[in-house]
C-alpha cells in the first residue's frame, strides 16, 4: 500500500511539475549519482537490528559468465586481522580521525548473499567522527590478472535507506598497495537500498603478474553528523578470467552432501555443470566418483547445453554407503575444452547411523534393530515410579516451595539423597532442576525467556546451558485440554534417578497431544566418570501418550524440538535429534517406527549401553497357605545399606502350588545387590538373609531351602519348607493379642468369603484352624526381624528454591 502511494504521489508530483513549468532536465538518477543527498537525521548502528522481514537472503542469483580463479564468499571471520590474513590490505583515507567502528567488519545489519547470515564484509558511517569524508579502501590480494578479466561482487545498502552510499572499484596492473600508488578507477556506483543485494562487475584492460583490484567506500559527508553516508555491504566476490570459447564448469555438488544418516534408500548423486564458454556444447561427458568404505563412479553424457546454461545431472541410482567418511570427485571430460581449471569439483561427507554414534565424550545407541551392530543396546523397560515424589500433578503445583516460574514454564530445584551426586561433562552435581518443558538442568535459568522451546539453530548455543534435554519441547502442565491426567515426579532409587514426564501436554494442544517419558541417570557417591542417561518414550499402551502426538511427529507436524544435552558453556553438545522451525536437522528416532516405545542411553562407554529390564526367580511358602492355592504377595527390592531405602516394589501372584514366582522389574542394576523384602496381607514380611545379587539382569532366591535364608531365621519350617509367618492380620509387624481378637471375633460370627484378612489358611472360613495357628505364633512371640537400622518410611529430602532476581520484559520488534 505505500509503494502504490508513493509511486501515485511522484506522477503527481511530476505532473504538477510539467504543469507549471518546473524544469526536470538538470535532474540525474539518484542510483547514478554516488555524491546526491537525501537530509535525515544521522542514525545509529546496532548489529542487532535486523528485522524480521530481512530474515530471508533476497537476492539475484550469482551469475557468472567467465572462469572464476579467486572466490571470497566472506562466510568465514571478517575482522581486520583475519581479511589481513588472507591477503588483503586496509586503509584508512577518510577525513579528521577514525571513528568507533573498524573501516571493516563483519556484516550483520541484514543477512548474506549467501552462505550464513553475518557472511560478509560491511562499513558503515560510523568509521569517521563528525561531519567527514569517507575513504576506506579494501584492497584485494594479489592476482595473475590478464587483460579482459573482471573483479565481481553482490553489494547493497540497508532496505530503505536515504543515504546515498557509494562505491569505487580500482586497479593497478603494477600490484601496488598503498592508495596513493597509480590506480585505474574501473567504475563507481551508489549501493541499493531496495532490499536486494546487486551484483556488479568490472573488467580490466591491461595484464599484470601481481595486479590488485580496490574497493573504496567513498562518500562525502558522511559520518554521524553527515548526510550521506548508512552502510555497505560486499559478499560473493569473484575475479574471472574473460569466456572462452570451449569450456564446461563443475558447478556445485548437490547430493550427497553434509552428513547423512542409515538406514536409509539408495541414493541418486547429483551434480550441476555450466557452459560458461560462448559456443554451445554437445555430448559433454560427467562423471561423479565416490571414494571411502563404499566405493561409487557413475558416468553420464549430457546431450546439450547452450551457452551461459547449466545443467543438473541425476547419476545412477546404486550408491548404498555405510557408516563412515567419503569423498566426491565430480568432473566434465569435453576434449575440446580450453580451461582445465574448472572442470574438477571435490567434496566431501560422513554418514552417520541415527541408531547410534558418539559426541561430546558420550556414546549412545537406542533400541531399534537400526542399532542391533552398535557395541551395547538399551532395551526399553519403563521405570518403577513406587515412592516418586510428585511436582506436578493436574495442574497443581506439589512443590510451590522449591519453583521458579510456573507450570507452564517454570521448574523445580531438588536436592539428591545424601551422598549422591551426578557426573555431567567431567563435573559431579548433587542439585538438578526439573522443567516442565523436557529440560533436567544442573544450573539456574530464566524460564518463559524464550527457552520454551530450543533455539532455531539447536544446541550448543541458547540460553539453557548445562542440562540435559529428553524432550526439549513446549509443553504445558498448567492445562488439561489434551489430556486430564499429567504428573512431573521424580526419586533417587539406588544407583539411579528416575525423572517422569506422565502425559507432558503441548501447549495449546489439542486432545491426544501429550506423551509420557522418563530420564534416568545414573548416580553414586563420588562418580569419576560421566553418568549414563537413559532416556525412554512411551507407546500408546495404557494412555501413556496420545496417537495424536504421534501423529504429529510421524507427519512432522511436531514443532521445534530437540532431545540430547550441553555443557555448562555451550562449547560443546550432543543432538539425539533435532527439529528447527522448518525440519528435522538430526533424525534420532524418539518412537520406534511407526509408534513403538523406544529407550536411547548415553554414556561413556560403548559396550556399557545396556538398560534393560530384569527379572527376579523368587521361591517361597506361607505357613498356612501349603500346596493348596494361589495369594498375592508384594515383594519390594531395597537397597543394601541402611535405612535400606526402597527401590522399587511390585505386586505379584504367589502360585502357593509350586512355591515359585516370576517377578519383574526394572530399577535393578547389574553388579549391585538388594535386600529382598515380602510382604503378604496377613502375614509377617521377611527379608532376605542378605543383599541378593543382581547379575545379567537375573535374581535368583528361594527362601525354602533353610531358615537361615530369611533375615534373623525368621521363618518357620512346615512339610520340609521354611515359610513365613502367618497371622499378622493387623499388619503391624508382630503377631499379638489383638490379632487373635480380630479373628476370634470373626470366627464368633462364622464369617466366610473368597478373601477374607482374618482367614489367614485362605479356605474362605474364618474357623478355629486359623485361631489356633495365629495362637501359637503368638506364643513363640513371632515379630518381623529387620537388619540393622532399617527405615521403611524414607525421609523424602527436598532444596529451597532459585533466587531469580527480577528482569526487564523482553519486547519483540
Amino acid at each position: 500500500m505505500i509503494k502504490k502511494w508513493f509511486s501515485f504521489s511522484l506522477i503527481m508530483l511530476i505532473t504538477t511539475g510539467v504543469f507549471l513549468g518546473f524544469n526536470f532536465l538538470n535532474y540525474s538518477s539518484y542510483n547514478d549519482d554516488p555524491t546526491g543527498s537525501r537530509n535525515s537525521n544521522s542514525k545509529s548502528f546496532n548489529s542487532q537490528s535486523q528485522s524480521k522481514s530481512q530474515k530471508q537472503n533476497f537476492s539475484e542469483p550469482d551469475q557468472s559468465t567467465g572462469n572464476a580463479y579467486y572466490t571470497d564468499n566472506f562466510d568465514g571471520a571478517n575482522d581486520t586481522a583475519s581479511l589481513k590474513s588472507r591477503g588483503y590490505k586496509i586503509y584508512y583515507r577518510s577525513g579528521g580521525a577514525q571513528g568507533i567502528a573498524p573501516l571493516w567488519f563483519q556484516g550483520a545489519l541484514f543477512p548474506s548473499f549467501n552462505g550464513p547470515a553475518n557472511g560478509y564484509v560491511a562499513s558503515n558511517f560510523q568509521t569517521v567522527n563528525g561531519n567527514n569524508n569517507i575513504d576506506n579502501w579494501l584492497v584485494l590480494p594479489k592476482k595473475n590478472v590478464s587483460a579482459g578479466d573482471s573483479v565481481i561482487f553482490d553489494a547493497r545498502s540497508d532496505l530503505g535507506s536515504t543515504y546515498p552510499d557509494s562505491i569505487r572499484v580500482l586497479y593497478s596492473n603494477a600490484g601496488d598497495s598503498i592508495p596513493e600508488a597509480a590506480w585505474t578507477e574501473l567504475g563507481r556506483f551508489k549501493t541499493n537500498t531496495a532490499g536486494q543485494w546487486e551484483r556488479k562487475a568490472f573488467g580490466v584492460s591491461s595484464s599484470g603478474a601481481n595486479a590488485r583490484y580496490a574497493i573504496r567506500y567513498s562518500v562525502v559527508n558522511g559520518g554521524p553528523s553527515g548526510t550521506n553516508s548508512d552502510y555497505i555491504g560486499i559478499d560473493a566476490l569473484t575475479l574471472e578470467t574473460a569466456a572462452l570459447t570451449n569450456d564446461i564448469k563443475s558447478v556445485s555438488i548437490n547430493s550427497p552432501s553434509g552428513n547423512l544418516s542409515i538406514p536409509g534408500s539408495l541414493i541418486a548423486p547429483k551434480a550441476t555443470f555450466e557452459n560458461t564458454g560462448i559456443s554451445n556444447q554437445t555430448n559433454i561427458p560427467v562423471t561423479f566418483k565416490i571414494t571411502g568404505p563404499v566405493n561409487y563412479t557413475s558416468n553420464k553424457v549430457i546431450t546439450g547445453l547452450t551457452s551461459d546454461s547449466t545443467a543438473q545431472v541425476t547419476f545412477d541410482s546404486t550408491f548404498n554407503p555405510v557408516v563412515g567418511n567419503y569423498s566426491i570427485a565430480v568432473y566434465s571430460g569435453l576434449a575440446s575444452d580450453g580451461n582445465r581449471l574448472n572442470d574438477t569439483i571435490k567434496s566431501t561427507f560422513s554418514v552417520t547411523n541415527a541408531n547410534f554414534g558418539n559426541g561430546a565424550g558420550y556414546f549412545y545407541a537406542n533400541s531399534t534393530t537400526g542399532a542391533a551392530t552398535a557395541p551395547s543396546q538399551p532395551l526399553y523397560c519403563w521405570k518403577d515410579t513406587t515412592g516418586s515424589i510428585s511436582l506436578a500433578v493436574n495442574k497443581v503445583n506439589a512443590l510451590p516451595g522449591i519453583s521458579t516460574g510456573d507450570l507452564d514454564d517454570g521448574y523445580w530445584k531438588v536436592l539428591l539423597p545424601a551422598g549422591k551426586k551426578v557426573r555431567f561433562f567431567g563435573v559431579n552435581y548433587d542439585t538438578v532442576r526439573i522443567g516442565t518443558n523436557g529440560i533436567i538442568a544442573f544450573q539456574s535459568y530464566v524460564p518463559d525467556a524464550g527457552n520454551w522451546s530450543p533455539p532455531n539453530s539447536g544446541v550448543p548455543g541458547g540460553s539453557v546451558l548445562n542440562a540435559i534435554y529428553p524432550l526439549w519441547f513446549d509443553f504445558d502442565f498448567s492445562n488439561d485440554t489434551a489430556s486430564v491426567t499429567s504428573r512431573i515426579s521424580y526419586k533417587a532409587a539406588g544407583d539411579q534417578l528416575v525423572i517422569t514426564y506422565d502425559r507432558a501436554q503441548v501447549f495449546s494442544g489439542t486432545p491426544g497431544q501429550y506423551v509420557s517419558f522418563q530420564t534416568v541417570i545414573d548416580i553414586s557417591a563420588a562418580p569419576a566418570v560421566n553418568s549414563r542417561i537413559l532416556f525412554q518414550y512411551a507407546d500408546t499402551t495404557g494412555g501413556k501418550t496420545g496417537s495424536a502426538f504421534i501423529n504429529l511427529l510421524n507427519n512432522n507436524n511436531l514443532e521445534t524440538h530437540l532431545a540430547g544435552f550441553q555443557n555448562n558453556t555451550g562449547t560443546s553438545a550432543l543432538t539425539y535429534r533435532f527439529r528447527n522451525t522448518s525440519s528435522v536437522i538430526t533424525p534420532g528416532s524418539i518412537f520406534n517406527t511407526p509408534s513403538g516405545s523406544l529407550a536411547v542411553q548415553f554414556g561413556p562407554v560403548a559396550a556399557n549401553l545396556n538398560a534393560s529390564c530384569q527379572s527376579l526367580n523368587l521361591t517361597s511358602r506361607l505357613q498356612a497357605i501349603q500346596l493348596t492355592r494361589k495369594d498375592t504377595l508384594t515383594v519390594t527390592l531395597r537397597e543394601s545399606v541402611a535405612p535400606y531405602p526402597l527401590i522399587e516394589s511390585k505386586k505379584i501372584v504367589y502360585d502357593s502350588i509350586t512355591g515359585s514366582a516370576s517377578v519383574p522389574l526394572s530399577l535393578a542394576q547389574n553388579g549391585s545387590s538388594y535386600y529382598l523384602y515380602i510382604s503378604h496381607r496377613n502375614s509377617i514380611s521377611t527379608w532376605s538373609a542378605a543383599p541378593v545379587p543382581c547379575t545379567a539382569n537375573l535374581m535368583t532366591y528361594n527362601f525354602t531351602t533353610a531358615n537361615s535364608q530369611a533375615y534373623g531365621s525368621n521363618m518357620i519350617v512346615v512339610n520340609g519348607k521354611s515359610s513365613f509367618y502367618t497371622g499378622d492380620v493387623n499388619r503391624d509387624k508382630i503377631v499379638d493379642l489383638s490379632d487373635i481378637v480380630a479373628i476370634y471375633n470373626s470366627v464368633s460370627v462364622f464369617e466366610t468369603g473368597p478373601y477374607l484378612l482374618n482367614d489367614v489358611n485362605f479356605d474362605k472360613i474364618a474357623d478355629l484352624t486359623d485361631l489356633i495357628s495365629t495362637y501359637n505364633n503368638l506364643s513363640n512371640f513371632v515379630a518381623e526381624v529387620p537388619p540393622p537400622g532399617a527405615l521403611i518410611s524414607q525421609e523424602n529430602i527436598l532444596y529451597e528454591k532459585d533466587y531469580m532476581p527480577k528482569t526487564e520484559k523482553i519486547i519483540d520488534n
